[in-house]
Protein backbone atom coordinates (compact mmCIF):
# COMPACT_ATOMS: atom_id res chain seq x y z
CA UNK A 1 0.00 0.00 0.00
CA UNK A 2 1.22 3.54 -0.68
CA UNK A 3 2.06 5.97 2.09
CA UNK A 4 -0.04 9.01 2.92
CA UNK A 5 2.82 11.32 1.91
CA UNK A 6 3.10 9.62 -1.47
CA UNK A 7 -0.60 10.12 -2.10
CA UNK A 8 -0.91 13.59 -0.54
CA UNK A 9 2.35 15.56 -0.86
CA UNK A 10 0.96 18.71 0.79
CA UNK A 11 1.25 18.50 4.58
CA UNK A 12 -1.95 20.45 5.21
CA UNK A 13 -3.99 18.18 2.96
CA UNK A 14 -2.32 15.09 4.41
CA UNK A 15 -3.34 16.06 7.94
CA UNK A 16 -6.91 16.71 6.83
CA UNK A 17 -7.13 13.29 5.22
CA UNK A 18 -5.56 11.67 8.28
CA UNK A 19 -8.16 13.36 10.48
CA UNK A 20 -10.95 11.78 8.47
CA UNK A 21 -9.27 8.38 8.66
CA UNK A 22 -9.19 8.82 12.44
CA UNK A 23 -12.88 9.73 12.43
CA UNK A 24 -13.57 6.57 10.42
CA UNK A 25 -11.46 4.56 12.91
CA UNK A 26 -8.96 3.47 10.26
CA UNK A 27 -6.38 4.96 12.63
CA UNK A 28 -6.78 6.16 16.22
CA UNK A 29 -5.76 9.23 18.17
CA UNK A 30 -3.91 6.89 20.50
CA UNK A 31 -1.88 5.52 17.60
CA UNK A 32 -0.89 9.06 16.62
CA UNK A 33 0.22 9.88 20.15
CA UNK A 34 2.13 6.61 20.53
CA UNK A 35 3.91 7.03 17.19
CA UNK A 36 5.13 10.51 18.12
CA UNK A 37 5.75 10.19 21.86
CA UNK A 38 9.53 10.02 21.59
CA UNK A 39 9.63 13.41 19.85
CA UNK A 40 8.30 15.28 22.88
CA UNK A 41 11.69 15.33 24.61
CA UNK A 42 13.89 15.24 21.53
CA UNK A 43 16.75 17.73 21.52
CA UNK A 44 18.07 19.13 18.26
CA UNK A 45 21.68 20.08 17.64
CA UNK A 46 22.55 23.66 16.84
CA UNK A 47 23.45 22.70 13.28
CA UNK A 48 19.87 21.48 12.79
CA UNK A 49 18.52 24.90 13.66
CA UNK A 50 18.63 27.43 10.83
CA UNK A 51 18.02 30.94 12.11
CA UNK A 52 17.66 32.25 8.57
CA UNK A 53 14.61 30.01 8.14
CA UNK A 54 13.26 30.86 11.59
CA UNK A 55 13.49 27.18 12.43
CA UNK A 56 13.23 26.29 16.08
CA UNK A 57 12.69 23.09 18.01
CA UNK A 58 8.91 23.47 17.81
CA UNK A 59 9.08 23.63 14.04
CA UNK A 60 11.49 20.71 13.80
CA UNK A 61 9.35 18.56 16.07
CA UNK A 62 6.29 19.28 13.96
CA UNK A 63 8.21 18.64 10.74
CA UNK A 64 9.44 15.29 12.01
CA UNK A 65 6.01 14.37 13.39
CA UNK A 66 4.22 15.04 10.13
CA UNK A 67 6.91 13.20 8.18
CA UNK A 68 6.47 10.18 10.43
CA UNK A 69 2.69 10.19 10.11
CA UNK A 70 3.11 10.56 6.37
CA UNK A 71 4.81 7.17 6.31
CA UNK A 72 1.59 5.44 7.37
CA UNK A 73 0.08 3.37 4.60
CA UNK A 74 -3.51 3.48 3.44
CA UNK A 75 -5.52 1.49 0.90
CA UNK A 76 -7.76 2.77 -1.86
CA UNK A 77 -10.74 1.16 -0.16
CA UNK A 78 -10.01 3.08 3.04
CA UNK A 79 -9.71 6.36 1.14
CA UNK A 80 -12.98 5.60 -0.65
CA UNK A 81 -14.76 5.76 2.70
CA UNK A 82 -14.02 9.49 3.05
CA UNK A 83 -17.04 11.59 2.07
CA UNK A 84 -16.20 14.87 3.81
CA UNK A 85 -12.94 16.76 4.21
CA UNK A 86 -12.36 19.89 6.28
CA UNK A 87 -9.57 21.62 8.13
CA UNK A 88 -11.26 22.97 11.25
CA UNK A 89 -8.71 24.00 13.85
CA UNK A 90 -10.49 21.87 16.44
CA UNK A 91 -10.06 18.62 14.52
CA UNK A 92 -8.60 15.82 16.59
CA UNK A 93 -5.53 15.27 14.42
CA UNK A 94 -4.12 18.70 15.32
CA UNK A 95 -4.77 18.22 19.02
CA UNK A 96 -3.25 14.74 19.02
CA UNK A 97 -0.17 15.85 17.10
CA UNK A 98 0.60 18.85 19.29
CA UNK A 99 -0.18 16.99 22.49
CA UNK A 100 2.08 14.10 21.55
CA UNK A 101 5.12 16.29 20.83
CA UNK A 102 4.38 18.77 23.62
CA UNK A 103 3.92 21.96 21.59
CA UNK A 104 1.14 24.54 21.55
CA UNK A 105 1.08 26.65 18.39
CA UNK A 106 -2.48 27.92 18.56
CA UNK A 107 -2.80 26.66 14.99
CA UNK A 108 -1.07 29.66 13.45
CA UNK A 109 1.63 27.73 11.62
CA UNK A 110 2.36 27.36 7.91
CA UNK A 111 2.55 23.57 8.02
CA UNK A 112 -1.20 23.37 8.63
CA UNK A 113 -2.14 25.40 5.54
CA UNK A 114 -3.44 23.60 2.46
CA UNK A 115 -1.26 24.82 -0.40
CA UNK A 116 -2.05 22.06 -2.88
CA UNK A 117 -4.99 19.74 -3.51
CA UNK A 118 -2.85 17.19 -5.33
CA UNK A 119 -4.15 13.76 -4.39
CA UNK A 120 -7.73 14.79 -3.61
CA UNK A 121 -8.81 13.00 -6.78
CA UNK A 122 -8.01 9.76 -4.95
CA UNK A 123 -10.93 10.46 -2.60
CA UNK A 124 -13.34 9.00 -5.11
CA UNK A 125 -16.46 9.33 -2.92
CA UNK A 126 -15.75 12.81 -1.57
CA UNK A 127 -18.95 14.84 -1.44
CA UNK A 128 -17.99 17.86 0.68
CA UNK A 129 -14.71 19.81 0.73
CA UNK A 130 -14.32 22.85 2.98
CA UNK A 131 -11.16 24.93 2.86
CA UNK A 132 -12.20 27.07 5.80
CA UNK A 133 -9.96 27.09 8.88
CA UNK A 134 -6.49 25.72 8.15
CA UNK A 135 -7.45 25.48 4.49
CA UNK A 136 -7.07 29.27 4.24
CA UNK A 137 -4.01 30.78 2.57
CA UNK A 138 -3.23 34.47 2.75
CA UNK A 139 -0.57 34.68 0.04
CA UNK A 140 -0.34 31.47 -1.97
CA UNK A 141 -2.71 30.74 -4.86
CA UNK A 142 -4.46 27.37 -4.63
CA UNK A 143 -4.85 25.66 -8.01
CA UNK A 144 -8.33 24.15 -8.37
CA UNK A 145 -7.47 22.39 -11.63
CA UNK A 146 -6.92 19.10 -9.82
CA UNK A 147 -10.65 19.05 -8.97
CA UNK A 148 -11.68 18.93 -12.63
CA UNK A 149 -13.87 15.93 -13.33
CA UNK A 150 -14.21 14.76 -9.74
CA UNK A 151 -17.21 12.44 -9.91
CA UNK A 152 -18.98 13.00 -6.58
CA UNK A 153 -18.10 16.44 -5.15
CA UNK A 154 -21.33 18.27 -4.29
CA UNK A 155 -20.32 21.05 -1.89
CA UNK A 156 -17.19 23.19 -2.01
CA UNK A 157 -16.13 25.99 0.36
CA UNK A 158 -13.32 28.20 -0.92
CA UNK A 159 -11.15 30.57 1.11
CA UNK A 160 -8.01 32.54 0.39
CA UNK A 161 -6.59 32.92 -3.10
CA UNK A 162 -7.87 30.39 -5.65
CA UNK A 163 -7.18 30.02 -9.36
CA UNK A 164 -8.45 27.84 -12.24
CA UNK A 165 -12.06 28.34 -11.17
CA UNK A 166 -13.18 27.28 -14.65
CA UNK A 167 -12.15 23.73 -13.73
CA UNK A 168 -15.24 23.54 -11.54
CA UNK A 169 -17.42 23.62 -14.64
CA UNK A 170 -16.48 19.95 -15.11
CA UNK A 171 -17.87 18.93 -11.71
CA UNK A 172 -21.11 17.26 -12.75
CA UNK A 173 -22.24 16.65 -9.15
CA UNK A 174 -21.49 20.15 -7.81
CA UNK A 175 -24.54 21.73 -6.19
CA UNK A 176 -23.18 24.42 -3.88
CA UNK A 177 -20.14 26.71 -4.03
CA UNK A 178 -19.51 28.95 -1.03
CA UNK A 179 -16.96 31.74 -1.38
CA UNK A 180 -15.89 32.45 2.19
CA UNK A 181 -13.88 35.57 1.49
CA UNK A 182 -12.13 33.80 -1.38
CA UNK A 183 -10.13 35.81 -3.91
CA UNK A 184 -10.51 34.46 -7.45
CA UNK A 185 -8.16 35.09 -10.34
CA UNK A 186 -11.12 35.02 -12.76
CA UNK A 187 -14.76 35.22 -11.71
CA UNK A 188 -16.22 34.71 -15.18
CA UNK A 189 -16.83 31.02 -14.48
CA UNK A 190 -19.31 31.90 -11.73
CA UNK A 191 -22.01 32.78 -14.26
CA UNK A 192 -21.53 29.45 -16.03
CA UNK A 193 -21.70 27.55 -12.76
CA UNK A 194 -24.92 29.36 -11.84
CA UNK A 195 -26.38 28.54 -15.25
CA UNK A 196 -25.45 24.90 -14.64
CA UNK A 197 -27.57 24.91 -11.48
CA UNK A 198 -24.85 25.48 -8.89
CA UNK A 199 -25.86 27.69 -5.96
CA UNK A 200 -23.09 30.25 -5.46
CA UNK A 201 -22.98 32.19 -2.21
CA UNK A 202 -20.51 34.69 -0.76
Amino acid sequence: MPSLRTLFPDTGLLLGVLNQLIELEVFSEGAVEEALSDLADKNYDDDELDEDEDDDEEYLKARDAIARLGEWQVSGDELARIETLDFDGGNSVYMSLEGAIDIDTGGEEDWYQVLSLEGVQRLTNLKSLSLDGHGYREYEWLDLAVLAGHPTLETLDLTGRCKSLQSLEQLKSLKQLRLLGAQLDDESALDILTTNGVTVTR
